[in-house]
């Protein structure tokens, strides 16, 4: 017996070698070979079809939103259906960029955060107007903190004036620079006999101004007020402080470092 015959004797052996018909094997070797075949296109039909079908519902990939396609070469003449408003037409901020500065030369701490506090508060310069805590800021108004490397305080003004008002003091010198000529502003002012800068920023309905003064140790304060609560709605046609209101809080004896 070959090879050949003991194995199909082997695979086949209710039916002696002798009697194999050479046809029929053949025959079953072709369907077999046709099955395996239509098998394996079948596979790869299924495999194109589930690499296609998340395209197709717009499957979300990192960074990609659903229903759209990733960055391609492919230029399309049709009119963009995004909401986004263009660059120009973007609401600008409603104040200074609000970013964390170069840690200071003299190290902050919260005991001086706490005597900045006390100082503020007897100093006579703060608005005799309802308040309460900033949002993001400590629970009580004018209370100032640690933030972004600098000594901040904030208030949310309550009553028929409403509007948030920021304190920030840092080491930063004195500037007067406008950040977008487009919606702000910035001039030099002299109120009760000290030089400010005051800042101005206007878009729609948004108002607000920062007004900035020299520290006795070569700091600044800034107090920034605008016309919109914590939570961003418009509170009034006018900032919650005026020009001179705002001063007087930045040129307040003892805020040093």
């Amino acid at each position: 017996m070959t090879d050949i015959k003991h194995v199909l004797a082997t695979a086949l052996a209710d039916e002696p070698p002798s009697r194999l018909d050479a046809a029929a094997i053949v025959r079953a070797g072709r369907r077999r070979v046709a099955l395996r075949r239509s098998a394996t296109a079948a596979a790869v039909l299924v495999a194109v079809a589930a690499a296609s079908l998340p395209l197709a519902l717009g499957a979300r990939g990192p960074g990609v939103d659903a229903g759209t396609p990733p960055p391609s070469d492919i230029v399309t003449t049709a009119p963009s259906t995004s909401s986004a408003p263009p660059p120009s037409a973007r609401r600008p901020p409603t104040g200074p960029p609000d970013v964390t500065l170069p840690p200071p030369a003299k190290p902050l701490s919260e005991r001086r955060a706490a005597e900045l506090t006390a100082v503020l508060a007897h100093s006579g310069a703060l608005p005799p107007v309802p308040a309460k805590g900033g949002r993001g800021a400590t629970d009580l108004p004018w209370e100032f903190f640690i933030g972004w490397n600098e000594y901040r305080a904030a208030a949310e003004l309550t009553g028929d004036r409403k509007g948030t008002v920021l304190i920030r003091m840092s080491d930063r010198r004195l500037t007067c620079v406008p950040v977008n000529p487009s919606y702000s502003t910035c001039e030099w002012r002299i109120v009760g006999g000290v030089r400010v800068a005051v800042q101005t920023f206007h878009y729609e309905q948004s108002r607000s101004i920062v007004v900035t003064g020299a520290t006795a140790d070569g700091g600044t304060v800034s107090v920034t007020a605008v016309n919109e609560d914590g939570h961003g709605r418009r509170t009034g046609a006018d900032t919650p402080l005026t020009v001179e209101e705002a001063a007087k809080i930045a040129t307040a004896p003892g805020l040093t470092f």
